[in-house]
C-alpha cells in the first residue's frame, strides 16, 4: 500500500524543475536554480525531497560525475552518456535497452527488472 504524502510546494518545484531540464542536474544545481525564486529553500530540503521523489519512483539517480550525483525525472529504462572531460550527461534515446536486456546471458532464475546503462567517453564538444 502506497504511503500518502503531504503536499509540498518545494517538492513540487524541485520535481517541476527536473521535468523541464535535460541537464541531469545535481542537488546543488537544482538548489542554485530555485533559490532566487524560493528564498526559504535550503540545500538539505532539496536533498530530502530528491530522496523522497526517488522513493516515489518519480526521479532517479543517473550518474556520478566527479563524485556528485546527477538526477533525471525520466525513469523509464534508457541509456546515458557521461563526458569524462566536461562532466555533461546526455540521454541516449536511440539505444534500445530492451534489446540489450534480451541479449544478456543471465544464470537461470535471474530476471531483469530494470537496466541502468551509463556509457562514458568524450562528448562531441570535447572530442574536437
Amino acid at each position: 500500500m502506497a504511503v500518502q504524502r503531504r503536499y509540498s510546494h518545494q517538492r513540487e518545484q524541485i520535481y517541476n524543475y527536473l521535468t523541464h531540464t535535460c541537464d541531469h542536474p545535481s542537488a546543488e544545481a537544482i538548489y542554485s536554480a530555485l533559490k532566487p525564486t524560493m528564498p526559504e529553500l535550503s540545500l538539505g530540503t532539496v536533498y530530502r525531497n530528491l530522496a523522497l521523489l526517488e522513493e516515489m519512483g518519480l526521479v532517479q539517480k543517473v550518474a556520478h560525475v566527479n563524485d556528485v550525483v546527477r538526477y533525471d525525472a525520466c525513469c523509464h529504462n534508457h541509456a546515458h552518456f557521461v563526458c569524462t572531460q566536461c562532466g555533461s550527461v546526455h540521454d541516449l534515446n536511440d539505444v534500445d535497452c530492451n534489446a540489450i536486456t534480451s541479449t544478456l546471458n543471465l544464470p537461470e532464475g535471474f530476471e531483469v527488472s530494470s537496466l541502468n546503462l551509463t556509457i562514458k567517453g568524450l562528448c562531441p564538444r570535447c572530442n574536437s
